[in-house]
């Protein structure tokens, strides 16, 4: 270091400007460095907290409805007046940190319309809703049938006048039917339930003389129950969860028991006004079933549409009696079904629902088969059931929900009209 006496101030010394100058750049640098260094750490630190961020939403979304995840916004903080960098560093650091990968199930998630407690009820009866929880379920479903059925003996006169005797039956139905039915989630993509019903019939039997010489009417009532039906048990599979490009789709089994009273050895009787009626009524079809199909559930905002297509198979089985007041031993076929059916509902607020849907059932030809002989088909078995349904659901608390249906008989095999209420409590 130079040291020099000032000429003018003796007193004074003079310090040579460069070390000066050295002095005083030395110290903004080391500060620079050092700021630097900390606005490094604190970049890194958060774009790790904007990637954790974004996982764990992603993951409630998922687990909450399958909702797409809103990717956290990542905005520059401003620094404290302390911290900010020189000119010279701003300019180094103009390069913007490169953002987190999106993950690419989360580009596959779709925007769903928001479930409602009172949608969930619905789509649990009508699709399958996974989750490790208990519902217990009370419905009853009213039925009323009716068929009519007339045979004319005689001639046709002037192609105007019949001359002969007319013969007018028919038979009205009434079936009241409880179930008491159970569901479990195994896991998030397994389902089981077990459902049990119990029935009350009652048939109403008329035949009516026109034009013979026996003319008049015979009426007369037959009823049964209440009474176990056929108990079944079914499992759910998701094969498919919703996404952008498909819906949810599961694959469902079901296998029913011949609990309930079958229809075939039952005899009949004759009443004193000349009607001959059964002398009772069954509760079950007597054979084992299984069937199995596919259920469908796309999210369009702001309604929600389903589907579904099963096949019911009817296993051979052999009786004691088909002959009714003739004991009979043979063999009853009762054919398979098929069933397809589609749907919309809506929510109209947070506790209100509404859905339309259309159900139609396609049964073969119902075949018997006494012992040592040929197979006969039994006229009449065949069946086309066509249903036009309208529902409404209304959550009661977060557990309970009503669900109500009305169902409107399109086809002459249909029930006239069904009506049923269901309560189902998520535990």
């Amino acid at each position: 270091m130079k040291i020099k006496i000032n000429p003018i101030f003796p007193g004074m010394l003079l310090i040579s400007s460069s070390v000066v100058m050295a002095a005083e750049t030395t110290k903004p640098e080391t500060e620079v460095l050092l700021l630097r260094k900390q606005l490094e750490q604190l970049k890194a630190g958060y774009i790790r907290q904007a990637k954790a961020i974004n996982m764990l939403e992603g993951r409630l979304r998922q687990l909450e409805g399958g909702k797409r995840p809103r990717t956290v916004a990542k905005r520059k903080r401003p620094l404290p007046k302390k911290q900010q960098p020189s000119p010279k560093s701003a300019v180094a650091h103009t390069q913007k940190p490169t953002p987190a990968k999106t993950n690419v199930k989360e580009q596959k998630l779709v925007k769903k319309a928001p479930r409602t407690t009172s949608v969930n009820a619905l789509l649990n009866e009508e699709h399958t809703l996974f989750g490790n929880r208990f519902t217990f379920e009370v419905g009853t479903t009213y039925s009323r049938f009716s068929r009519a059925q007339i045979n004319l003996s005689g001639f046709l006169a002037l192609d105007a006048i019949f001359l002969g005797r007319i013969d007018v039956s028919e038979i009205k139905s009434d079936v009241v039917t409880v179930n008491m039915t159970g569901r479990y989630g195994i896991t998030d993509r397994i389902q089981i339930d077990f459902n049990a019903p119990f029935l009350y019939r009652n048939s109403n039997f008329f035949k009516g003389n026109v034009g013979g010489a026996s003319a008049g009417s015979a009426t007369a009532d037959v009823s049964v129950g209440p009474e176990l039906g056929d108990v079944n048990l079914g499992v759910f599979y998701q094969v498919v969860p919703e996404n952008a490009a498909w819906p949810d789709i599961v694959w469902n089994i079901r296998v029913k028991a011949p609990t309930g009273t079958n229809p075939y050895g039952i005899g009949t009787k004759k009443l004193d006004n000349g009607l001959t009626v059964p002398e009772s009524l069954p509760s079950g079809n007597g054979v084992w079933a299984l069937s199995s199909g596919f259920s469908f559930v796309k999210t369009v905002d702001p309604a929600i549409l389903f589907a579904n297509l099963n096949v019911f198979h009817n296993f051979v089985t052999d009786f004691n009696n088909i002959g009714g007041n003739t004991p009979t031993p043979g063999t009853i076929d009762l054919g398979n079904a098929y069933q397809f059916g589609f749907g919309m509902a809506f929510a109209l607020n947070e506790r209100l629902s509404m859905n339309f849907s259309y159900t139609q059932r396609f049964t073969e030809t119902a075949r018997q088969k006494a012992q040592g002989e040929m197979w006969q088909s039994i006229t009449g078995s065949d069946a086309n059931i066509a249903t036009l349904n309208v529902g409404a659901s209304f959550a009661l608390s977060q557990q309970l929900t009503l669900v109500t249906n009305v169902g409107i008989g399109l086809t002459t095999d249909a029930p006239d009209v069904q009506l049923g209420f269901k309560l189902p409590y998520q535990f």
